[in-house]
């Protein structure tokens, strides 16, 4: 918690975390990538039932991620080509 990380390329690594956090009994939100590998999770250990999946944020999706950072363990946004001011 509280901490901001950088990933590109390919999203093994990604979803290895939210596997990570979900089998430690975390929870995790996945916002702005609709084709997220969530069967990729599973087969790394994910527990499903603790990722909550928001594949268009809308307009804003890092206001959408900064409210869900309160609650969950992990956030994972996925800016598609827009950039952070």
């Amino acid at each position: 918690r509280g901490t901001v990380a950088v990933l590109s390329g390919a999203r093994s690594l990604q979803l290895s975390l939210v596997a990570a956090v979900t089998a430690e009994g975390g929870h995790v939100a996945i916002i702005g990538q609709p084709d997220v590998g969530l069967l990729a999770a599973a087969g790394m250990g994910a527990d499903l039932s603790r990722i909550a999946v928001i594949p268009e944020a809308g307009a804003d999706p890092v206001e959408v991620a900064a409210v869900l950072m309160d609650g969950m363990d992990l956030v994972v946004l996925g800016l598609g080509g827009r950039t952070v001011p």
